[in-house]
Order: C-alpha cells, then structure tokens, then sequence
C-alpha cells in the first residue's frame, strides 16, 4: 500500500509592494537644521515624503498647464527656486515611497519638457521647495489646514 502524501499548504503570499527608492539631495545646512526641528531622526524621509506629496497634491501644480504655460504653471515654478545658492551643503538621502517617488519623477518629466534647460536641477529643486513650504506651514501640511479651515477650527 503507497502512502499518500499530504497536500502542500500554499503559503499566502503578500502583495509585492514597492521598495522605496533611495534620493540623495544636497541641501543648505540651514535648511537641513530648520527640517530637523519639525520631526524625530527616523521620521526623516516619512516627512519630507510627504511634503513632496503635499506640494504635487497643490491645486496650483494641478491646475498648471505642462503644455503651454499659464499662470499656475509660472507661480509653480517660482516656488521651486532653480538659482538657489546652497551655502555650506549637506548632503542628504531620503527613502521615498515608490507611488510619490513616480509623482515626483513625472513632476520632473513636465518640467524638462517645458523648460528643457531646467530639468538636471528639476528633482532636487522639487525637493527643497516641499521642504521649504512645509516649514513655512511650521512643519504641517497645506492640505491638513485647509482641511481645518474648511472645519471652521
């Protein structure tokens, strides 16, 4: 008489999500003290991820037109700053998630489409400009205060 073998279990397999991808920036000293008062050091990349998010979730990005220039495209591209000189640079690399990392790398590819000349510096000026409109909000998000003000808080 033959043994009969059990059945394999199959093993539950998660998704496969996406690792994160590596960023290396070089960003003013200052910049890198003022974003280091806003979160804890393993937070880091969380929270410029979600400035990066914040900035590309902005009715102004949205809005500008990567065809042909209009006004929310001009005031978007002001706030990125391409003659920003980095006095004493630090270098940084930030973990992004894979779903923002691809946002940003097509907020990248509409920049270098209208404004070929820009597009080596696109990414870090994308960067630094969520970093710096992140501070301004005192280390909050655009979207959450809108939200508060929408509550009447």
């Amino acid at each position: 008489m033959a043994l009969l073998s059990s059945p394999k279990k199959l093993k539950a397999v998660a998704p496969t999500e996406a690792k994160p991808v590596r960023v290396p920036i070089k960003m003013s000293a200052a910049l890198v003290d003022k974003m280091r008062a806003h979160h804890k050091p393993k937070e880091k990349s969380a929270w410029v991820a979600d400035a990066i998010q914040d900035l590309l979730d902005r009715e102004l990005y949205r809005d500008a037109n990567w065809e042909v220039p209009n006004d929310d495209t001009e005031a978007f591209m002001a706030l990125l700053n391409f003659k920003e000189k980095l006095f004493d640079p630090k270098a940084e690399t930030f973990l992004i998630p894979a779903e923002i990392f691809d946002a940003l790398s097509e907020a990248v590819e509409r920049i270098t489409k209208l404004y070929p000349s820009l597009g080596v510096n696109a990414r870090p000026a994308l960067i630094r400009a969520a970093i710096r409109q992140r501070l301004l909000l005192s280390g909050g998000l655009l979207s959450a205060s809108l939200r508060h003000v929408a509550e009447g808080d």
